[in-house]
């Protein structure tokens, strides 16, 4: 199955450059794992929380959905605040796709940002969107500079947080 058909959110990149970029990123990684799209509805989008239930495709599409809120209602509150929407959404596409890898060589045993950083290295990915990927989580040795980095790491956390509290929860 082509994949802008079982992943319709590349759709939303509208630059086509940057789009196909991301896109071969996650061809590449797909085949090197050797799973399908719906493989990563079974994934759990974090090892560090247990028995986690949301799985890594479902995190992505969170969000994206929360990315799209977000700058929608920071554009309308804080209009002179210009926000790069594709380049949320391509960070968001790359943020942890590294930890599809971090058990595959060449990559074994690397963290999934570094992962995420060769390969947005090799595929040519533009600076702010790398940065995206550099900055996003706790783990994370560089701070977001970005209002687009700053938003997707908040959201990340927050999701990683939510997942986390429903599980203590229990």
């Amino acid at each position: 199955m082509e994949l802008a058909t079982s992943l319709p959110e590349l759709r939303l990149i509208v630059d086509h450059d940057l789009r196909r970029k991301v896109s071969e990123i996650w061809e590449y990684v797909l085949e090197a794992r050797k799973i399908e799209i719906t493989d990563l509805d079974r994934l759990p989008f974090t090892t560090s929380i247990a028995n986690c239930e949301l799985t890594f495709l479902a995190h992505k599409r969170l969000l994206l959905r929360l990315a799209d809120s977000t700058i929608r209602n920071l554009g309308a509150s804080l209009p002179n605040v210009r926000i790069n929407r594709d380049r949320i959404i391509a960070g968001v596409m790359l943020i942890d796709i590294g930890k599809l890898l971090d058990h595959t060589a060449p990559y074994q045993n690397l963290h999934h940002i570094s992962i995420g950083l060769d390969l947005a290295a090799k595929f040519q990915i533009p600076p702010g969107v790398s940065h995206i990927v550099a900055s996003h989580s706790k783990a994370s040795t560089h701070q977001p500079s970005t209002i687009e980095a700053i938003i997707v790491r908040h959201l990340d956390l927050l999701t990683y947080s939510a997942a986390q509290v429903r599980d203590n929860n229990q």
